[in-house]
């Protein structure tokens, strides 16, 4: 996430002194998890399902530099759930999310509702690919439901429009398993990201020069390929791949839903494997992030064009290594998992103690390098803004907003309290998480995923690795022991802001002014996890260690979108076409206006928009339907019931006629522009 903070940033401040920060507690319960019966064999199975709440909610990601609402989306925000079960009933849930973050309240919730069928929080693994352009307000603590996304508040209408899809999602996959086969394997895409925070990395070497490190970021990309099988063969079910790249290809003045490059790369993938097997149902495709911390992607300029050129150059980096597991995937495979939770203020480390409470420092507010706030070089206001010499626990960090306490009133909403608890050592405990998950679900000697809960930098990211794979070898055997792949997800079940190494958070980037519990939280991360992997093969050490009772402070409830209404699917109708052709006549894209769906009425969610050509549904490049399952499609809400859906022709589209834009309403025919010619 980065933070713009824009003025109104002062208006949000004084709303949360004065009295918007409050609000009820929500405690969540986890009921027992019911045990599987025992099916003999690898199973598994994949749900896609679409989350993109409605119109009105706010964007998450860009903070209060966001567009306040959204009016509609680019791409449809997914959901994709992986259900694994190994012969001896032993049950995981792999989740991707088009969102910015998970927030522990959401995973706990999901949880909750999912124990009944075995997911319980020690069997869930929910990570967002962090798009900058998902929902907001959905977050157990305060300040990243009122700092986080463009329109400050929890929603818990958001909340429970998440839940819902998303278990219910995860209820349908453990429905269908099947038998099922897997495999793992990595490559190197080029090109796609670049480390904004070098000079912070370089902290942690003697000598800055290139040739005595590793690259400046993790170009691995590490993919888990599924496959349902049966007596006449395989057929491709799923893929998750691992890749690490911001979701910030797409710039802060976005008012659209969408999923960044990831959601270009994870339709890729699908789109190629589906080209390459027509007969199979369509894959699901399930982008997780790596160790994004420091790596931005590496576009020219920020916007859709970039967004789908590097999202296809995933994809079609993905689909090399899915297919290069052709006819090497394994159905032995047993599943092994361990959790653990903590309270990361104070939790001890090999090298001293987390600090006790949280803080956030100036380089925040100043902005990451690939998108500075205006108040960069204002009142001593700059990334890389510290203490000479190292203070108190959180070292070299100078709290936020310290130099503004002369210019806002310092009373919170407590008597006696003072304002800049979020942001400086006295911070109150319901302002930020402070409930650490860790997780770790080894795939045979596939693929082990190790989880944080928030966003780690490149450097942690193979510290950790390189510690995890010295756990995962048996006392006394060789280092050329079989090992499984290690995929680092990070914005996993929870979001603690940012993980750095102690080097890195001296320097007091902008990623290590928000590592909130000091330079000590990238090292209990990493004892953590190695604890989490050793734990799963020593029987005297309890692999799950958490909270049957989950405690969250959401601050005070507000409603993004008006309260759903009656469907009034008899009240559609076209408004007008308008097209734009080059100088040769070949047409760009095509926007259709429409009156349709009303911004308080629920309809299933929002109408599928396609392109249908002599009444046939058209193919695309790619061998699939022309559709706002996509990336070429923009479907905007302007007011009432006026909408407007736009078409971005691809290149290679033969020349056709009859084609019109339809919008498929609940019921009655689609409502449909006038005809055109590509």
């Amino acid at each position: 996430m980065r933070n713009k903070y824009p003025v109104r940033v002062l208006g949000a401040l004084l709303l949360c002194a004065s009295s918007a920060c409050g609000g009820k507690n929500l405690v969540v319960m986890e009921p027992a998890a019911a045990a599987a019966v025992p099916a003999g064999t690898l199973r598994a199975s994949a749900v896609e399902v679409d989350i993109t709440p409605p119109v009105g909610g706010s964007l998450f990601g860009y903070s209060l530099g966001a567009a306040p609402e959204s009016q509609g989306y680019w791409t449809r925000l997914k959901g994709r759930v992986i259900a694994l079960e190994d012969a001896r009933g032993e049950r995981f849930a792999l989740v991707q999310v088009d969102m910015g973050a998970i927030s522990g309240l959401l995973s706990r919730s999901v949880a909750e509702r999912t124990a009944r069928i075995g997911i319980s929080a020690d069997r869930l693994l929910i990570a967002a690919t962090h798009t900058h352009a998902g929902p907001g307000g959905y977050f157990g603590q305060r300040f990243f439901n009122f700092f986080g996304a463009g329109k400050p508040g929890f929603d818990p209408r958001m909340l429970e429009h998440l839940t819902s899809k998303l278990s219910s999602a995860i209820e349908r996959a453990f429905a269908e398993l099947a038998p099922a086969a897997l495999g793992a394997t990595s490559i190197d895409v080029l090109g796609v990201s670049r480390n904004r925070s070098r000079e912070a990395r370089e902290n942690d070497f003697a000598c800055p020069c290139l040739a005595d490190r590793e690259a400046d970021v993790d170009t691995a990309l590490r993919l888990l390929r599924i496959d349902r099988v049966d007596d006449s063969g395989s057929t491709p079910l799923a893929a998750l791949f691992v890749f690490a790249v911001h979701g910030t290809s797409v710039a802060e003045s976005n008012d659209l839903y969408h999923g960044d490059l990831h959601a270009v790369a994870s339709r890729s993938l699908a789109w190629k494997v589906h080209a390459a097997f027509p007969q199979a149902p369509p894959l699901v495709a399930a982008f997780m992030n790596g160790t994004e911390g420091d790596v931005s992607p590496a576009y020219s300029r920020q916007g859709q064009d970039e967004a789908i050129r590097l999202g296809s150059t995933v994809g079609e980096g993905a689909y090399r290594a899915y297919r290069s597991l052709d006819g090497k995937l394994e159905r032995n495979i047993d599943i092994s998992h361990a959790y653990r939770e903590i309270v990361m203020p104070g939790t001890q480390t090999s090298a001293g103690t987390v600090c006790g409470s949280a803080e956030i420092g100036i380089p925040t507010i100043a902005g990451a390098e690939d998108g500075r706030s205006f108040l960069y070089g204002k009142l001593n206001i700059y990334e890389g803004s510290r203490r000479s010499e190292p203070s108190g626990c959180q070292g070299t960090k100078l709290a936020a907003f310290g130099v503004l306490q002369g210019f806002v009133v310092p009373q919170a909403h407590n008597p006696g309290q003072n304002f800049f608890h979020f942001f400086e050592g006295n911070s109150d405990p319901g302002s930020f998480p402070r409930i650490a998950p860790f997780s770790v679900v080894r795939l045979g000697n596939a693929m082990l995923l190790a989880t944080i809960p928030g966003e780690p930098t490149t450097e942690l990211g193979r510290r950790l690795r390189a510690r995890l794979t010295r756990a995962l070898l048996p006392p006394r055997a060789p280092a050329s022991a079989p090992k499984p792949l290690i995929g680092v997800i990070g914005l996993a079940n929870e979001y603690l802001y940012y993980f750095t190494t102690p080097g890195e958070f001296r320097a007091q980037h902008y990623e290590g002014g928000s590592t909130i519990y000091g330079p000590l939280q990238g090292l209990a991360t990493e004892e953590q996890l190695e604890a989490a992997v050793l734990a799963m093969n020593d029987p005297k050490v309890p692999a799950q260690l958490y909270y049957g009772r989950r405690d969250f402070t959401p601050g005070d409830s507000t409603h993004f979108w008006a309260a759903p209404g009656a469907c009034h699917s008899d009240d559609w109708h076209a408004v007008r076409t308008s097209l734009k052709r080059d100088s040769n006549g070949r047409l760009l894209d095509a926007r259709f206006e429409f009156e349709g769906l009303g911004s308080g009425e629920d309809c299933g969610g929002y109408p599928p928009v396609r392109i249908a050509c002599g009444g046939a549904p058209l193919l695309g490049p790619e061998g699939s339907p022309e559709d706002d399952q996509g990336y070429r499609f923009e479907v905007r809400h302007a007011k009432g019931r006026a909408w407007s859906a736009s078409w971005r022709v691809p290149a290679g589209v033969p020349k056709t006629r009859g084609c019109r834009v339809e919008v498929v309403r609940p019921t009655g025919p689609p409502v449909q522009s006038e005809e055109f010619e590509l």
